[in-house]
């Protein structure tokens, strides 16, 4: 049946096989594919978990700013709203859902979790914390530059560990107004200091990711 958003409409397709090859190895439950209007859910998964993850896949696409710490707290807390309450009609999934993703989906899907799977070996997946410790060395404001020259990216990752002190130069960085920031940063930071460092951002900093 597929769902329409925006006057787009996206198709909706389960897997087979566990996303990733096997359940060990398996970084994402779903993926959406902004360019084809393709959303594809693991099909290994439990009914509930299914749904769960297409509420995740549909916030995405309502606004692909957020960040996928926002999305997941969002996508558990809006399905659980809806599940607990009843708003959920019987088979609603299963109406929206058009079948099985082809053997090229899946594939590229794969692919996907597998970039992610590496990309996440590389930086420690911003679990860890580190409490001590500058940030690099010239780079007080624990923002960098991006090739276009006037957008600024997070630096606070250093070795693999989210490092508490950059975080906090980051978040006087942008709460002076020192370098254009955008909001996707701010909210991205907020959320690190709030979930990985388990601490509360400055007031400011949470107005200004609010927007």
């Amino acid at each position: 049946m597929s769902i329409t958003f925006q006057s787009q409409v996206f198709t909706i397709k389960t897997t087979k096989d566990p996303i990733g090859g096997d359940r060990k190895n398996r970084t994402i439950l779903g993926s959406t594919d902004p360019s084809e209007n393709l959303i594809i859910i693991d099909g290994t998964l439990p009914q509930s978990r299914q749904e769960e993850v297409l509420i995740h896949e549909l916030i995405h696409i309502s606004d692909m700013s957020l960040s996928e710490f926002a999305v997941n707290d969002l996508g558990q807390a809006l399905y659980s709203l809806m599940f607990e309450n009843r708003l959920l009609g019987p088979g609603w999934f299963d109406r929206l859902v058009d079948g099985d993703a082809t053997i090229l989906e899946a594939e590229m899907v794969n692919e996907l979790s597998q970039d992610i799977k590496e990309s996440q070996e590389a930086v420690g997946i911003f679990r860890m914390v580190v409490d001590e410790g500058p940030a690099p060395p010239g780079n007080g404001f624990a923002v960098s530059p991006t090739q276009k020259g006037d957008e600024y990216l997070l630096d606070v990752v250093h070795g693999g560990k989210v490092n508490r002190v950059a975080c906090r130069r980051a978040e006087a960085t942008v709460i002076s107004g020192h370098v254009p920031y955008s909001k996707a940063m701010t909210r991205e930071l907020v959320e690190l200091i709030e979930v990985v460092l388990k601490e509360e951002p400055h007031p400011a900093l949470t107005r200004l990711a609010k927007g």
